[in-house]
């Protein structure tokens, strides 16, 4: 029995092509789509409440989620024995993964997540509007936030496929698809009006700077334009010859193989911001310290309300001594200690230094691979934390992808399939230190507390089947981390259909740099 459930641009499910009556009961959409966007791991009731009905007491807050609950469970129709739609465990709920369910944000992420352009193509397809209008729920407001960045950065990054390939119509109307969802986007109008002349349409092409300058204006910002738009301008008004899309040559160029050459592999391209440059300027001029002290708040207020409209730069951090990581092992999963376990001799097998007995709690930060798994007896994280003392103050950061490298048990190799596995990374809320680190410290619990030691809701996740390298967007991390609260980031085992996890990840100890952990950072 095959159920199908559809969130973005408002919510629908149905079964065998008929319909579920959801109408008129929004806790029991607010549950179920809660349920199925974190269905990764079990919640705990008291927090699931809270997440739904913040503004209740703790009894109004419980009597809603059983309602719900028995709502939800009343719709939905009688599921395989042994296979629930919705699994208890301990006082926490979750939304069974292995159910047979379909959901359109699982297959916009996953399509999106892909280097290939027809995929990608599908994905921003699958986006048929924003998550859960009919909601307004806090929860629902950023995971809305955030799948819609995805899908602005997936035009973007689909209108670079396609101009990298020299498909300029088809990156054409990719462009002006993202320029009508996005129309302050400088960049977006940049990247339509250099399409628009690369395609014979060189009217079109002034035009449209035209038209942002003017829009610009209509909406009260400054008509300054970068110098990039500006340059382009001029080169098309000369009818000179021009290059692919900016975002195109970036692809190439990462493709290439090229290196940073910087300490600790931190390359950094780019001018300087908005602010920083009308900062210098005023700095040189006879104004009193005071005056220019008003106008930079004044500048970087509007910088914090609107896009900023700067150069874009690109950052990479890889590198012991920009990337800090180890990893933890813990207990059985669920459990809410790891007594017993941690005092046992654990057989650890470490690809590169051959084997020895190690315990659970002993630091692993200065291990070359971590173990990434999910079985019936272990449960392994890896730890990341980046290093952004290289990242200016008050920039804009657009996108941030961290790229791993995986390695398979030396064990699997022989077994001619290799099981799926879903790694999901989160945000760490609370400081830790790579070389005191383990599974019982210095979390709230052992094995780190949902919502406390790490945030519950994810920032990305792939399903892998082969080793090699993995990308993450860890995009939405930001601006937390700006501001402070940069802890890095969890990688977990979130599905292992199989009962267990082959895949090891290369650290920043490993002795090949080139499968060092790596995050690279666009900005402007």
């Amino acid at each position: 029995m095959g159920l199908r459930v559809c969130m973005l641009g408002g919510f629908r499910a149905e079964i065998l092509n008929r319909q579920l009556a959801t109408f008129n009961q929004p806790h029991l959409i607010d549950l179920w789509a809660y349920l199925l966007l974190h269905s990764q791991r079990p919640i705990r009731r008291d927090q699931l409440a809270f997440s739904l009905w913040p503004d209740c007491s703790e009894q109004e807050a419980r009597a809603q989620l059983r309602s719900a609950l028995h709502q939800l469970r009343s719709l939905l129709p009688p599921q395989e024995a042994g296979c629930p739609w919705i699994l208890s465990v301990k006082g926490a709920l979750c939304w069974n993964p292995q159910a047979d369910y379909w959901l359109d944000v699982h297959e916009f992420s996953q399509a999106i997540a892909s280097t290939s352009c027809e995929q990608v193509t599908a994905g921003v397809a699958r986006y048929g509007g924003d998550l859960l209008p009919e909601l307004s729920g806090e929860w629902v407001l950023a995971e809305r936030a955030r799948l819609r960045d995805q899908y602005l950065s997936s035009l973007h990054r689909l209108a670079t496929m396609q101009a990298e390939h020299l498909l300029y119509l088809a990156a054409l109307d990719t462009a002006q698809r993202l320029v009508h969802e996005d129309p302050l986007s400088e960049v977006a109008q940049r990247e339509l009006a250099r399409l628009r002349y690369l395609t014979g349409d060189r009217a079109g092409a002034l035009r449209q700077i035209s038209d942002f300058q003017n829009t610009l204006e209509r909406n009260g910002f400054a008509s300054r334009l970068s110098s990039e738009t500006l340059a382009l301008r001029d080169s098309i008004v000369s009818g000179l010859e021009i290059s692919p899309p900016e975002s195109a040559r970036m692809v190439s160029a990462s493709k290439s193989g090229l290196q940073p050459s910087t300490p600790a592999n931190i390359a950094m391209t780019g001018g300087r911001s908005v602010v920083s440059e009308w900062v210098s300027r005023l700095s040189g001029r006879p104004f009193s310290i005071a005056l220019t002290v008003v106008i930079a708040a004044v500048l970087l207020a509007i910088m914090a309300w609107y896009r900023p409209f700067g150069p874009h730069a690109t950052m990479t951090l890889s590198g012991p001594q920009a990337v800090e990581d180890t990893w933890i092992a813990s207990a059985a999963p669920g459990s809410t200690s790891g007594l017993g376990f941690e005092n046992d001799q654990w057989l650890y097998i470490d690809l590169h230094d051959g084997r020895g007995p190690v315990k659970p709690e002993t630091p692993f930060a200065q291990y070359p691979a971590a173990r990434l798994n999910l079985a019936g007896s272990t449960v392994i994280d890896a730890l990341l934390a980046f290093d952004m003392a290289q990242l200016p103050a008050w920039r804009h950061v657009e996108s941030a992808y961290l790229t791993i490298y995986l390695e398979r048990d030396y064990s699997w190799m022989g077994k001619p399939q290799v099981p799926p596995v879903t790694i999901t990374a989160y945000r760490i809320l609370r400081e830790w230190d790579s070389l005191t680190a383990t599974f019982s410290f210095p979390w709230l619990e052992p094995g780190l507390k949902p919502g406390e030691d790490y945030e519950s809701r994810p920032l990305s996740w792939q399903t892998v089947t082969a080793d090699g390298f993995v990308t993450f967007d860890l995009s939405d991390a930001f601006p937390a981390w700006q501001w402070g609260h940069n802890y890095g980031v969890v990688l977990m085992v979130t599905e292992a259909p199989a009962g267990e996890s082959e895949f090891w990840m290369i650290t920043s100890e490993h002795p090949e740099s080139s499968h060092w952990p790596r995050l690279t950072i666009r900005y402007r």
